[in-house]
């Protein structure tokens, strides 16, 4: 395949809020071809307020459009797996809210705050239907639905996992089974559909796990001061262990982005993270 020049910094971002503009289109076209029933009115609203909020990163989201602009895939079919994945992660977000107790979501008030807790779980659980009937129109639906459904019950067992850590002592492997199933599933999802239905899927997968793992991470490290991190990889290792680490992992994954072809889209994705905090000690080209 042809290679094209590496935009800029100010093209990458800017195109970057162009490609969430999109996604948001395209959720809100999603919300108008639903028919919800009338006793969901109320939580649907107020579902879409946190999910529309400006401070949504919709990461999951760019990484399959990027992919589709270097010509991998289609890009109308792309738009949909967009979609279904940054749906399938704000159900995750409800849940989290409820088992954290959380009071505000991208500043607007958490559902298990404006309703109840069985509410809110019940609510999520109707969003992944939604997902799941969302999909059935996309290309390879059969193929899409089946590691989609993968990828939600691998999220689950991490959370699990997740609420295991918090009460126990756990060495590093054990917290990146952890973190690979919590929040390399869905980052499996970005990097694979765009290849649904090809030998390149799997590989995809692997590789958006391993991206989700050192999204993690670092995720770890902005909340490593939280009171309720107690699963948090900096409570169980030294920093520079984990740095060292991050290290391995890294270029492990710009090998496997290089070897599937993305490795435009994987510094593209850095460039705009590195402006929300993320990835912070890793040299761009």
């Amino acid at each position: 395949m042809r290679q094209t020049p590496m935009p800029t910094e100010r093209e990458t971002l800017q195109r970057i809020e162009e490609l969430k503009d999109t996604v948001n289109k395209c959720h809100l076209e999603f919300l108008n071809e639903r028919e919800f029933d009338p006793e969901l009115t109320g939580m649907i609203e107020a579902a879409n307020m946190i999910f529309m909020s400006e401070k949504a990163k919709r990461i999951r989201a760019i990484i399959p459009m990027l992919i589709a602009e270097e010509g991998f895939c289609e890009i109308e079919s792309v738009k949909r797996y967009a979609v279904l994945i940054e749906m399938l992660h704000f159900t995750s977000l409800v849940h989290d809210d409820v088992i954290d107790i959380a009071a505000e979501r991208r500043g607007e008030p958490c559902l298990n705050t404006l309703y109840t807790n069985a509410d809110a779980v019940l609510i999520g659980d109707h969003f992944i239907c939604e997902s799941i009937q969302y999909a059935l129109k996309a290309r390879n639906n059969t193929a899409v639905i089946a590691v989609s459904l993968d990828a939600v019950k691998k999220l689950i067992t991490g959370v699990m996992m997740e609420q295991r850590l918090a009460v126990g002592e756990f060495d590093f492997e054990t917290y990146r089974k952890m973190a690979e199933l919590k929040t390399g599933c869905l980052f499996g999802l970005s990097f694979c559909l765009p290849f649904v239905g090809t030998p390149l899927s799997e590989f995809g997968l692997q590789t958006g796990t391993k991206f989700g793992l050192l999204f993690q991470i670092y995720d770890d490290y902005l909340d490593r001061s939280e009171d309720h991190a107690e699963y948090n990889i900096f409570r169980a290792m030294d920093p520079e262990a984990i740095s060292e680490k991050c290290q391995a992992i890294f270029k492990e994954l710009v090998e496997d982005c290089r070897k599937l072809g993305v490795e435009k889209t994987l510094w593209q994705v850095l460039i705009y993270l590195k402006t929300h905090g993320y990835f912070f000690d890793i040299d761009l080209p």
